[in-house]
């Protein structure tokens, strides 16, 4: 595969990784709000574990486009790095605080 090609895939992939990692925080705070109206969680948390098991085929992904390029630019790298500390780190939804709307200051 053509470095070009590679580097736009890559483009591609960081993009998604990007959007999994929306998508889990979202989920995240939707079951913390559950959590906190009294509401089963189970099935919200299936597809947290769902999301993030695509996450991780997401970052696999890009390790093997990475591997595939000759000379990596530092930034992916660091990108690379910065999404594997963020996905090592899961706090459980019911740990998250939500701050009720009368604390919140406009």
């Amino acid at each position: 595969m053509e470095q070009n090609e590679v580097l736009a895939r890559f483009e591609v992939a960081k993009r998604r990784v990007k959007l999994g990692r929306d998508r889990i925080d979202r989920q995240r705070r939707a079951i913390a709000t559950l959590f906190a109206t009294g509401a089963d969680t189970a099935e919200a948390e299936n597809r947290l574990h769902l999301y993030e098991r695509l996450q991780d085929k997401y970052l696999v992904d890009i390790e093997r486009l990475l591997n595939s390029l000759e000379s990596v630019p530092n930034e992916f790298v660091r990108d690379l790095k910065l999404e594997k500390a963020a996905r090592t780190y899961r706090p459980n939804a019911r740990t998250l605080t939500i701050t009720p709307l009368a604390r919140i200051s406009l």
